[in-house]
């Protein structure tokens, strides 16, 4: 892969990242439908999809790979990844508004507002 971006300049491959604790993002939660939808992205588009695990130890795996851009999933205000996938000057799409990084795209899935309307019928 690092062959191949010497020559090309691209490595054909996005990473996706979340943000929530492993806890949550490693079990049965909504990374698994986000991952497939990323995956349909990436395919379809001819590249690869890395996951990548959440910040350990105060090291950024993300730091390992050679990308092309980045998903993040609902960033924090002070997210690392967004903030190394910016520093190299890669394109990163945020599924989440990240508070006070008005630069980052994003895709707002409102979450708040479908936990209201989720658990209104138990009121």
């Amino acid at each position: 892969m690092r062959a191949q971006r010497l020559w090309t300049g691209e490595a054909h491959t996005i990473a996706l990242i979340s943000s929530m604790p492993f806890e949550i993002a490693g079990g049965a939660s909504r990374l698994g439908f986000l991952m497939e939808v990323a995956a349909v992205a990436a395919l379809t588009r001819g590249l690869a999809l890395v996951l990548v695990p959440p910040v350990m130890a105060g090291r950024l795996p993300l730091e390992q790979l050679d990308i092309d851009g980045a998903i993040v999933i609902e960033p924090t205000a002070d997210d690392a990844n967004v903030a190394h996938i910016q520093e190299r000057g890669l394109p990163v799409v945020c599924l989440g508004r990240q508070l006070g990084n008005d630069a980052a795209l994003f895709v707002d899935i409102h979450s708040s507002a479908t936990i209201g309307v989720v658990a209104e019928p138990f009121a």
